[in-house]
């Protein structure tokens, strides 16, 4: 969680939630050609981006999963 962002963890949770919407209802509404358009910095397609960012939160999750499977995370 950013520090000093959020005021708690499930102010943040919510936030990344409606974020996450909002990239998925516009990925399913769009007419947009996504693969015609570049992000800002130019480097990535927006359909590239969708495909990775849809994923990004997943890898985040399996991480903490490892590190809390480890035997030396605190068990309490």
């Amino acid at each position: 969680m950013p520090r000093g962002k959020f005021k708690s963890t499930a102010e943040s949770l919510a936030e990344f939630r409606k974020l996450r919407s909002t990239v998925r209802d516009f990925s399913k509404s769009t007419k947009e050609d996504l693969r015609g358009r570049r992000l800002q910095c130019g480097n990535i397609q927006l359909y590239q981006w969708v495909l990775m960012i849809s994923t990004h939160a997943q890898r985040h999750i399996l991480q903490i999963r490892e590190i809390k499977a480890h035997a030396d995370y605190p068990k309490s």
